[in-house]
């Protein structure tokens, strides 16, 4: 796939099939050569972050320097993000695991826990990336087969909802992952998308039509659904002793979801 100056994307993850297929460029390069394309400007995964800030601060998008300075801070955001996405898929594509038990599998807040500590007698690998949004997750699903798991254990959204995305169109893509899964003969565990912290409490409504969703998509689908709000975001919110950002979590907050996860974590 060569990228030129005006190019249009196709589908909803061609813009990871850019990147991973043009691997001798740089990522920076790519992206700022293709949302050099006013069309894909909806591809960019941050842009609505940057809208955000841009009105906290009372900046008028309408006035060209600021979609300008936008554009430019979400090309970035998004290459910053794209590069550890790359990286991490290329060390679970070529540098390969053992067959495991468990997989756990979702974005930061995966991807940050000592699953490893917290249970160091089962064959457990993790699958989290930081900044991985539910289009990321199923683009890479595929990789987690050569490791030949009993379960798989997700946890997706939080970072679909904060870039904008319909709950709709998450659930679409969600379901996805299940049915992969399961026609894989692979367990899929769903555990619920956490609530968030003061910082960034206007997402918590979404969160929770999310998680009611998706517990009844588990419920026909006959899928475990495991509810780690009740204790780690009691009462919609995250508390202050699991998170020091309101939305990543302490030491305190892995234990106990450990503990949550723990009758799942077994040979059936």
């Amino acid at each position: 796939m060569t990228i030129k100056k005006g190019y249009v994307i196709e589908n909803e993850f061609e813009l990871y099939e850019m990147c991973a297929l043009n691997n001798s460029e740089s990522v920076f390069d790519l992206l700022a050569l293709y949302f050099s394309n006013e069309e894909n400007i909806k591809n960019k995964i941050l842009f609505n972050q940057a809208k955000t800030v841009a009105n906290d601060f009372n900046l008028s998008l309408e006035h060209d320097v600021i979609v300008k300075f936008c554009n430019a801070l979400s090309v970035l955001q998004t290459a910053n993000a794209m590069s550890q996405y790359i990286t991490k898929v290329d060390s679970h594509n070529n540098i390969r695991s053992e067959p495991v038990d468990f997989v756990m599998f979702g974005d930061s807040i995966t991807d940050w826990g000592p699953w490893y500590e917290l249970f160091p007698k089962k064959k457990l690998v993790n699958r989290g990336i930081a900044g991985d949004n539910t289009q990321g997750m199923l683009y890479r699903m595929g990789n987690i087969l050569p490791l030949n798991p009993k379960k798989v254990f997700i946890m997706a959204g939080i970072n679909d909802l904060s870039q904008g995305f319909s709950i709709k169109s998450i659930l679409k893509r969600y379901c996805k992952m299940l049915d992969f899964f399961q026609m894989n003969n692979i367990e899929p565990i769903v555990q619920s998308t956490l609530f968030v912290g003061k910082r960034l409490a206007a997402l918590n409504p979404l969160v929770l039509e999310f998680n009611q969703n998706l517990q009844d998509i588990c419920k026909d689908k006959k899928i475990s659904y495991i509810d780690l709000t009740i204790v780690l975001s009691p009462n919609n919110t995250l508390p202050s002793e699991h998170s020091r950002d309101n939305l990543h979590l302490t030491a305190i907050a892995y234990q106990k979801w450990a503990e949550l996860i723990r009758p799942w974590l077994r040979h059936d």
